[in-house]
C-alpha cells in the first residue's frame, strides 16, 4: 500500500487489494468497500493508512464464495502506535465487520516491516489535556473489546514489535502467531502505569496468573520462541526474507477454518468465550445451549440441501417455533424446489397428526437471523 504524501492533509481509508493467489482454488480478488472514512490528519500522520483486504476464495465443496478479511495497519511514522485517528478508523472497520455474515475469519496484521503495534501514541498523548487522556484510553479499551467480541475467528499475525497496547490488541484475538524475531511485552510499568487495554485480564487467561504477574511486574519483553514456550502464541515461525512469516501462517490457519460450518464455528467461539468466565457446571450448560443452536442450523441446512437436490424424497416440512415470518420466508424458498411444503398446522393439521410420536421428535424449533437474508439464502 502506498504511503500518503507529506503534503496531504487528509487520508481516505478504503479497501485495497493484496495479491494472495497462493492456493489453486482461490479466485481472483474482488474489491468490496467495507467502509470508507475520511479524517483530517497532521503532516506527520502521513503514513496513517488503514487497509482492509477482502479475499474471496472458491470453496472446496463448490458452494458460495467465502471470505477472509485482513485488517492491515500502516502508520509507519508512529510505528503503528494507536493515535486518535487510527482508533477512529479501526473502530469503524470493526463495526462494519460485526454484521457482515459472509466474513468467515479476520486477520490483523501490520504493513510496516518489523512492527506490529507499539501501543498508544505517547507523543500525541503528551499533548493532550488531562481531561482528554481518560476518554482516549477508554476508546482504545472499547475498540479492543469490540475486536475480542467479534463473532468470527480472529488471528493476530505478529511479525514485529508488539508492545503495550499492541500486545493487548493481539491478546483480544482468538489465535496469535508470531515470527521468532518478534518482540512482545506489556511494558507499561516502566512508565509507572499499568496495562489499560485489557492486558491485566487477558494475559493471565492466556498464560496463567503467576507468569502474567511476573511479566507485567518486570515489563519483560519476550521473543517469538519465548512467547511460544509460555503459551502466549500458538505458532512461531522463522522470519522470511519478505518479513511476513507470521502473516502467511495466519492465512494458512484461516484457510483451515473455511471448510467448516460457519454457524458451528461462531457458536463454538461463543461457547468457549462465555464458558471461560463461569464455573464448570454453568459452562457445560452454555455448551449444551450452543450445541442445540448449531444442531438446529445444521438440520435446516440439510433440509434445504435435500429439497434442492432430491425434492421427491421430502414430502412434508413442518416448522415449529420458528416464528410466522421466519418460517414463511424459509418455506417459501423451499416451495420453489418442493411443491409439497406445509407450514399451516392450524388449518392443515392432518399431515402433522399422521406423524407417529417417534417421528414428531425429528422436528425442531429453529431460531435464525433473517435480517441479512438475501436471494441465495442464509449461510449455515
Amino acid at each position: 500500500m502506498a504511503l500518503l504524501s507529506p503534503h496531504v492533509s487528509s487520508v481516505v481509508s478504503a479497501v485495497s487489494l493484496a495479491v494472495l493467489l497462493s492456493a489453486p482454488c482461490w479466485e481472483k480478488l474482488k474489491v468490496a468497500r467495507v467502509e470508507q472514512h475520511v479524517a483530517q490528519v497532521k503532516p506527520e500522520d502521513q503514513a496513517l493508512n488503514f487497509g482492509i483486504h477482502l479475499l474471496s476464495t472458491c470453496s472446496l465443496l463448490g458452494k458460495r464464495k467465502r471470505r477472509i478479511v485482513v485488517l492491515g495497519i500502516n502508520r509507519a511514522y508512529g510505528k503503528n502506535s494507536l493515535s486518535k485517528n487510527l482508533m477512529k478508523t479501526l473502530s469503524k472497520a470493526v463495526d462494519a465487520l460485526k454484521s457482515d455474515k459472509k466474513v468467515r475469519t479476520i486477520i490483523i496484521r501490520s504493513e510496516v516491516p518489523g512492527i506490529f503495534c507499539v501501543g498508544a501514541d505517547l507523543k500525541e498523548r503528551a499533548k493532550m489535556h488531562s481531561s482528554e487522556v481518560g476518554p482516549f484510553v477508554s476508546k482504545i479499551r472499547a475498540v479492543i473489546n469490540d475486536i475480542a467480541n467479534l463473532p468470527v475467528p480472529t488471528i493476530a499475525a505478529i511479525d514485529g514489535l508488539a508492545l503495550g497496547g499492541g500486545l493487548e490488541l493481539a491478546l483480544a484475538c482468538d489465535v496469535r502467531v508470531a515470527a521468532s524475531s518478534a518482540k512482545m511485552g506489556l511494558v507499561e510499568t516502566k512508565l509507572a502505569i499499568i496495562p489499560g487495554g485489557g492486558g491485566t485480564q487477558r494475559l493471565p487467561r492466556a498464560i496463567g496468573m503467576s507468569l502474567a504477574k511476573e511479566l507485567i511486574f518486570s515489563a519483560r519483553v519476550l521473543d517469538g520462541q519465548e512467547a511460544k514456550a509460555v503459551g502466549l502464541v500458538s505458532h512461531v515461525l522463522e522470519q522470511n526474507q519478505e518479513g511476513d512469516a507470521a502473516y502467511r501462517k495466519a492465512l494458512d490457519l484461516a484457510r483451515e477454518f473455511l471448510p467448516q460450518g460457519p454457524v458451528a464455528v461462531r457458536v463454538a467461539k461463543l461457547a468457549i468465550n462465555q464458558g471461560m468466565e463461569v464455573d464448570l457446571v454453568t459452562g457445560l450448560a452454555i455448551e449444551e445451549a450452543c450445541y442445540a443452536q448449531a444442531s438446529a442450523a445444521n438440520i435446516l441446512r440439510q433440509i434445504i440441501s435435500q429439497a434442492k437436490t432430491h425434492p421427491s424424497l421430502i414430502p412434508l416440512f413442518i416448522f415449529i417455533g420458528a416464528g410466522g415470518t421466519g418460517a414463511a420466508l424459509y418455506l417459501t424458498r423451499l416451495a420453489l424446489f418442493n411443491p409439497n411444503v406445509s407450514w399451516d398446522r392450524k388449518n392443515n393439521p392432518e399431515p402433522w397428526n399422521k406423524l407417529g410420536t417417534n417421528e414428531q421428535y425429528k422436528f425442531y424449533s429453529v431460531n435464525v437471523d433473517y435480517s441479512k437474508m438475501k436471494k441465495e439464502g442464509p449461510d449455515f
